[in-house]
C-alpha cells in the first residue's frame, strides 16, 4: 500500500511540472511584434503559427508596423499579418517547459530509488 501511495505521488509531481494539461492563452498582437523585432534582429530561424493553426518555419526578412514576412524552407517570401498570428516562436531547441518536466522527472525517480533502495536494503 504504500510503494503505490508513494508511486502515485510521484506520477502526480511529474506530470504537475511537466505542464500537461495547462492552456496557453493567446498573444497579444503587441506581444507578437515584440517577440518578430526580437529574433528580427538576433537573426534567428523562428516558427509561426496563424490563428487557423497553420504552421511556418523560415527567417524573418522583413518588419513593418502592420506586418512581418519569412523566408520560408524553400525560399519563397511569405507575409503574415500580426493580427492573424497566434504565436512566433524560436525555431528548434526545448522550451523552458520541456526543460522543467524533464528536470523534475529525474528529480523524481532519483527520489524514488533511493526511497526503494532504503527499503530494500532494510
Amino acid at each position: 500500500m504504500k510503494k503505490s501511495c508513494l508511486f502515485i505521488s510521484c506520477l502526480i509531481l511529474v506530470f504537475a511540472s511537466s505542464g500537461i494539461g495547462q492552456t496557453s492563452s493567446t498573444s497579444t498582437v503587441e506581444t507578437i511584434r515584440v517577440k518578430v523585432e526580437k529574433y528580427f534582429a538576433s537573426k534567428k530561424k523562428v516558427v509561426v503559427i496563424t490563428n487557423w493553426g497553420d504552421k511556418a518555419r523560415g527567417q524573418i526578412i522583413r518588419v513593418e508596423a502592420d506586418e512581418f514576412a519569412i523566408r520560408d524552407q524553400n525560399g519563397n517570401e511569405v507575409t503574415y499579418q500580426y493580427s492573424k498570428v497566434d504565436k512566433v516562436n524560436k525555431s528548434g531547441g526545448l522550451s523552458t517547459g520541456s526543460i522543467v518536466g524533464i528536470a523534475a522527472g529525474g528529480v523524481a525517480g532519483a527520489i524514488i530509488l533511493v526511497v526503494l533502495g532504503k527499503r530494500l536494503n532494510s
